[in-house]
C-alpha cells in the first residue's frame, strides 16, 4: 500500500512540476507599434536577468529607448534569435514600472535615471515591453524560433 501512495505522489509532482516549468507564453499578440518600420538586432549581451542598474553612460550592446512627455524614441521592435541575449536600456521622464510581458519581468524607472533590462530571450514569439501604469507600449520583442 505504502508503494502505490509513494508512486501516486511522485505522479502529482512531475505533473505540478511540468504545469510550473513548461515553456509558453499566454500574452496575446500586441497590436500598434511606438516607431514604424524600425528594427534592432541585438547579439549577445549578458546571460542572466538582473537587477535594474541605473547607469551613466549607455551600454554599447543596449538597444535605447527613451520616454519623454509620451512620446517613445527607440525602436519599433527588437528582433532577436532564440537563445540570445537581450539589453534594453530605458530611460523615463516619470516613476513607472517597465513591464516584459511574457517574461514577467518587471524593473522600476525613476525620472533621469536609465535602467538597463538584461535576460535570455528563450521563449519564440513577439512580446511587449510597455510602461506598465502608463499603458505605454516602448516596443515590441521579437524571439524567433
Amino acid at each position: 500500500m505504502n508503494r502505490w501512495l509513494l508512486g501516486l505522489l511522485g505522479v502529482a509532482v512531475l505533473v505540478g512540476l511540468f504545469f510550473l516549468l513548461r515553456p509558453g507564453s499566454d500574452e496575446p499578440a500586441p497590436t500598434g507599434t511606438p516607431t514604424p518600420d524600425v528594427t534592432a538586432t541585438l547579439t549577445d549581451v549578458d546571460p542572466e536577468p538582473t537587477a535594474p542598474e541605473p547607469t551613466s553612460t549607455p551600454s554599447l550592446d543596449a538597444v535605447e529607448i527613451e520616454v519623454e512627455e509620451g512620446r517613445v524614441e527607440g525602436p519599433g521592435r527588437i528582433t532577436v534569435a532564440r537563445g540570445d541575449r537581450v539589453a534594453i536600456e530605458v530611460e523615463a521622464d516619470a516613476s513607472d514600472h517597465v513591464h516584459v510581458h511574457g517574461y514577467d519581468l518587471l524593473f522600476d524607472t525613476s525620472p533621469g535615471e536609465k535602467v538597463l533590462i538584461r535576460f535570455r530571450a528563450d521563449i519564440p514569439g513577439i512580446f511587449e515591453i510597455e510602461l506598465e501604469e502608463a499603458g505605454l507600449l516602448l516596443t515590441q520583442l521579437e524571439v524567433t524560433a
